[in-house]
This record gives C-alpha cells, structure tokens and sequence, in this order.
C-alpha cells in the first residue's frame, strides 16, 4: 500500500460467524497504510467472536450486548471514525494489496460521494461474472484480485446505485446525510437508501474497476437462521415508499465534446448526429460571433466560454475538464458520426473491458476529382485515462504517464464524415493560413520532435500554395538523421 489518498476509517460489523471475520481481518491488515483506522462492531455475538477479538490489537472494538441492526451498527462506527473516507467491509469478505487504494483515488475529485469495488457476488453492474479461483483457496483469490486490479488500475464509472458488503462514502458526507436510515430491519436496502441521499445532493457514486473485494454473501444471515430473503423483501417495501416516485436518471455514460467558433452552417448537422447517443453534449466556444452559440444551445447542448490561442490541446483538454461522461467523443462542427446507438452503448458499458481508446474511422471528403479518402484517429476514450497534446494535429495520450502506450481498439461498425477539407469548405474557413501560422509556431515548441514539426510546416506550406517552400522544408525533413515519423 501507498500512503497516498485520503485516511480510511474502515468499519466491520460481526454478529457470530468468527471463521468468515478472522478470514477477514487476516486478509485485510496487510493492506492497511499508515493513519488508516479499523472499527469492528460486535452485535451481540456468542461464539469466538468477542474473545477473539481480543488478539487484534490493532482494531478498535465495539461490542454490542445484543444485534442492534446493521444501519444502527454502522452509524456507531462512523460516530467514531477519524478518516475523511468510511469504507463500511462485510465481515464475509477477502480483500488483497491494492483493493483500498483505487477504492480511495476517485474522492480526489470533490463531487464522489461513494465508491464501490467489482466483486464475484454482488448484484448489479459491480458483479464480474465468472472467477477462475475456489472461493475457500484465500492466495488464488488474492492472486486473481491483483490481477484483475493491475488489468483495471484506473477505471471509474458512474453508477446510480452500489452495494453496501464494501460501500466506501466521504465521511463528511455521511454525516451531512444523517448516516444509514436505521429504520431498514437487521439488514438490506439501507445502503440504496444511503446512495439515493447522496444523489439528492448532486454527489457522484461510482464503481472503481480497480479495486476487487472477494463476497461470500448472506453469511450473518446465515449463521443466525434469519431468512434474509423475506427480510429483504420487506425493506424493499419500505424503500419503495419512501422514493418510489422520484425519477433515477441514468448516469452519464458518454460526453460528446467539440470545440467551435462561427459554425453556425454545419453545427447542428453535427449534433444532429449524436441525438440518441450522448448523455451530454459540451461546446468550448472560442468567440463565435454568429449563431452558433444560440444552435449550440437550442440543441441542449452546454456551451462553454472559452477563447482561442492558437492551441488545439489547450482547448480540447479545456472542454475535456468540464465533460462528465465516462467516455468522450471527439468531434468537430464540419464532422457527422455514425453509429448505432445501441450497440455502441453496450460496448461502453461492458465492465469486463479493459479498453482505454478506440481508434475511429475518419472519412474525409474532398470534392470532385478526388471524392474521399480515409484514416483512423483516437477520437473515443475513457475521460479519466486520456489527454491532449500538441498546438497543431493533436492527439490522444495517456493521462498518467505521456509515454505510456494506451490500450486501444478499433471501433468497428462506426464512422466520422469529416467536410472541413471539401475545397469550398476549407478555403471559405481559411484554413491553409490558420494551419500555417500553426505549424510556424509549433516549431519551437518542447513538445515536438523538430523532424516531425517541420513535416507539418512543410505540409501546411504546401496547403497554402506554397510548394517550392514546402520542398525546401520537406528536403531538410529528410536529411534529418531522426525519424521523421515519431
């Protein structure tokens, strides 16, 4: 473990079943980093438990002459807790190095009121499948939670709902809150309860895919006699009639971004295109002074005021701060993208993928005597993993580490018109003088191999008509004893 991230206070609640919370705490110590604070309730236990506990110096116990409840139990923990996150851990669970980390990263950002990890048995969109361990084998599960953990490290997605057998909540949210509702009986639907108040007040839950906590499920139910099946359906009940009639609106999966000035001609051709995909669309205006703002905003767009620098990543990665989708499309006004909706959402949604990027099939037309031609770009990609660099010709890196390669895919059954590049188009644009006055300027830019930022001058010369310059330019690429293409 790191010491880096927020302090965890991690609260436990056993009610007999000492084997599963011994498996437990043994799992967990080892993970623990320095400052972080373990509470373990003991409801009321008449086994091993309370003795037992006795030789974990290192937690804090609180014990329960009788099973107050699992809200109730939780609320005692976190009345005690001195981390800024409360990360609630069913005693029935198995945890392995790296699991509190990416648990923790997300509340970076100030608006994450909880997060949850995957698992082998949870319901819903945190559940993976299928393990290849045996669930009493404790190091082939720590091994797959590596692993899984390493082919994750960094992915988030927001969800409308987690589950509370590892439920980690910003502490001062919690109590903002008023905690857990004690009123859901023994156990169940108090931790929906608990991420329906977050959402009321505009805090994000997400799934962090690189934290994977083992579940064996219902064990506390179990090793008491209690039909949990019954005793769920009657706090089912009560959820429901406490928010039955308010709306849950579904998270935001995909943010399709642009960046625009005066194209008022072929931006609602654009948005047009991405009615039915994206849960959002931003617009970074750079000063428009036709109506592009006013298309931008009939269409439900969110129209940011932004300005231009002759910096295409400055602002890109501008209107990339303000997109809340897991994923981002990259678009630009004289650009039309083509998909199905549905299959490509399912492909977004898949939990399994590891996927931080796909390349996208771009169409470019250019007019008569040379109709099209076709290359393949970054323009999809996880919001949290990607970035821009580059004034001119931007592309997509890694966030984390510029060097890093992603992971990328090509998206099939997908693609981008692109019109910018249509004679009329270009040339009513002014283009060739922007791009030129671009790649001028980026040749003394850090960021660029010199070989390849006079490649683009020369290019952007030959644009602008003016090709014995762009021979010149192109010569002295050649000669260069670097690759050119780097």
């Amino acid at each position: 473990m790191t010491n880096e991230g927020p302090r965890a206070t991690i609260v436990i609640l056993a009610w007999n079943a000492w084997e599963h919370t011994k498996r437990c705490l043994d799992s967990l110590r080892p993970t623990l980093r320095v400052g972080d604070q373990v509470i373990v309730i003991d409801n009321g236990s008449m086994d091993a438990t309370p003795n037992e506990l006795l030789d974990y110096p290192w937690i804090e116990v609180v014990s329960n002459p009788t099973n107050v409840g699992f809200a109730p139990g939780c609320n005692q923990g976190a009345s005690l807790a001195r981390g800024e996150v409360l990360v609630f851990l069913n005693n029935d669970t198995v945890v392995a190095g790296g699991w509190l980390d990416a648990l923790l990263a997300p509340f970076a950002e100030g608006d994450v009121g909880a997060v949850g990890p995957r698992s082998n048995n949870v319901s819903g969109e945190q559940r993976i499948e299928s393990v290849p361990y045996h669930h009493d084998d404790v190091e082939s599960i720590k091994e797959f939670a590596v692993s899984w953990q390493r082919a994750h490290a960094k992915v988030t997605t927001e969800s409308v709902r987690l589950v509370g057998f590892c439920l980690a909540v910003r502490t001062s949210a919690f109590r903002a809150v008023d905690g857990f509702d004690e009123g859901y009986a023994i156990g169940g639907f108090e931790d929906d309860d608990l991420c329906m108040k977050l959402r009321t007040q505009n805090l994000r839950l997400l799934v962090a895919h690189g934290s994977f906590v083992h579940h064996v499920a219902h064990v506390t139910f179990d090793a008491n006699q209690i039909a949990w099946e019954v005793q769920q359906r009657e706090n089912e009940q009560r959820f429901n009639r406490k928010w039955g009639a308010i709306q849950s609106p579904r998270p935001c999966l995909l943010s399709v971004c642009l960046i625009v000035k005066d194209e008022e001609e072929l931006l609602a051709s654009c948005l047009e295109s991405v009615v039915g995909l994206a849960d959002e669309v931003v617009v970074y205006d750079t000063g428009s002074t036709d109506r592009t703002v006013e298309i931008a905003t009939s269409s439900g767009a969110r129209v940011i005021e932004g300005y231009w620098d002759d910096n295409f990543a400055r602002a890109r990665n501008a209107v990339l701060a303000e997109a809340r989708g897991d994923w981002v499309l990259s678009l630009d006004a004289d650009e039309r993208f083509l998909s199905g909706a549905e299959s490509l959402r399912k492909l977004l949604e898949d939990r399994q993928s590891n996927v931080e990027a796909y390349l996208v099939a771009i169409e470019n037309l250019h007019g008569a005597g040379n109709a099209r031609s076709v290359h393949t770009a970054v323009r999809l990609f996880r919001r949290k993993s990607c970035t821009w660099i580059h004034r001119l010709h931007e592309q997509i890196v890694a966030a984390d580490d510029l060097r890093r390669n992603l992971r990328v895919a090509y998206l099939s059954g997908a693609r981008i018109i692109h019109h910018g590049y249509a004679a009329d188009v270009f040339d009513a644009r002014h283009k060739s003088e922007r791009n030129l006055a671009l790649a001028e300027a980026a040749l003394g830019d850090d960021d660029l191999n010199p070989s390849y930022a006079l490649m683009n001058y020369g290019r952007a010369l030959e644009s602008a008509g003016r090709s014995e310059e762009a021979v010149e330019a192109l010569a002295k690429v050649a000669s260069m004893e670097t690759d050119p293409t780097t």
